[in-house]
């Protein structure tokens, strides 16, 4: 078991006689600190960011762009299509490209004014991808729109005799890879395509981009906030959403397990930080949900895979 220490909620207990120490070696400090030049004053500058994520640094954007970065917006993949090259600002050294946040910004405005013109209940939007799933359901709640989420049936927009059969006016996709179908029915009945589009996507059957990172949950949920936002705002509404609302909660699971003989805390506590810090994004495929799996049939049955490659089993 693990066990978590609130080192402020610690009370040290202290003598007279360490409390005398403490006064005869301040006193005798003293002068050595007087003699020496007081040194300039450090002020708090909040988290500093190094990623140079656009080429105009002064850009005006929705939100600042510490937000963006935090969100990991920015972060596509290690490939590269020709289609999103223009939305590319650079490549970092471990190989990921960097994708323009202020296109990124100004995609979102122009999705919205596109968006805004259409009947809200002639908007549909499809996610595949798990990551996608609350916060585009969230969206169409907050602009009136459609949601199909999860597989997407084959039918849905160009078979009448489905039971599930609707006729949008506009769909916006999370993934054109994942949301194919979405993508390809819209392109047979000729409805425009709003897509997110990851650094590695093919952009030919989109009919407007929204460049960003659309496999994480942070970045989707983000994009989706100010998307739904910036619509509303355009249609003069007065709602204004919370980013909270647009974030799915994480779910973890037997986490207690860690403690099996199975797999060693030291090797599994330091992936169960790194995940709750938020620092990155694992997983190897977009499963179920957005939860840590430690049940103890993985740990039985593949507790050698389970150690030495942990953030495999945490699905996206």
């Amino acid at each position: 078991m693990v066990e978590v220490v609130d080192e402020e909620s610690q009370e040290i207990d202290r003598t007279e006689a360490d409390i005398g120490e403490e006064a005869q070696t301040e006193e005798s400090t003293a002068e050595d600190e007087s003699a020496q030049p007081p040194a300039e004053e450090e002020t708090d500058a909040g988290p500093q960011f190094d990623e140079d994520v656009m080429p105009d640094e002064e850009a005006d954007l929705l939100i600042p762009v510490e937000d963006y970065l935090s969100a990991g917006v920015h972060i596509g993949t290690q490939q590269k299509t020709k289609d999103m090259e223009r939305f590319i600002h650079r490549v970092r050294d471990d190989g990921l490209y960097v994708l323009d946040v202020s296109q990124t910004d100004n995609r979102i405005r122009t999705a919205a004014r596109f968006l805004a013109n259409y009947a809200p209940e002639q908007m549909l939007v499809t996610s595949s991808r798990q990551y996608g799933r609350f916060p585009a359901e969230k969206f169409a709640d907050a602009v009136g729109a459609r949601a199909r989420t999860g597989r997407f049936i084959p039918g849905t927009l160009t078979n009448p005799d489905y039971a599930g059969y609707i006729e949008p006016d506009v769909v916006v996709v999370t993934d054109p890879i994942g949301d194919a179908q979405a993508v390809k029915e819209a392109i047979t009945v000729g409805i425009p395509v709003i897509a997110m589009c990851d650094s590695n996507n093919q952009v030919s059957n989109a009919d407007l981009i929204v460049p960003t990172n659309n496999k994480g949950r942070r970045a989707l949920s983000v994009v989706y906030w100010l998307l739904a936002n910036e619509t509303l705002d355009r249609r003069g509404a007065d709602t204004v959403y919370a980013l909270e609302e647009f974030e799915a909660e994480l779910w973890f699971g037997s986490v207690s397990l860690i403690g099996s003989s199975w797999i060693t805390p030291s090797l599994f506590a330091p992936v169960v930080a790194r995940f709750l810090r938020r620092e990155t994004e694992f997983g190897v495929g977009q499963r179920k949900s957005a939860r840590l799996v430690c049940t103890e049939t993985i740990l039985h049955t593949k507790p050698r895979q389970m150690a030495a490659e942990a953030h495999q089993y945490i699905e996206i």
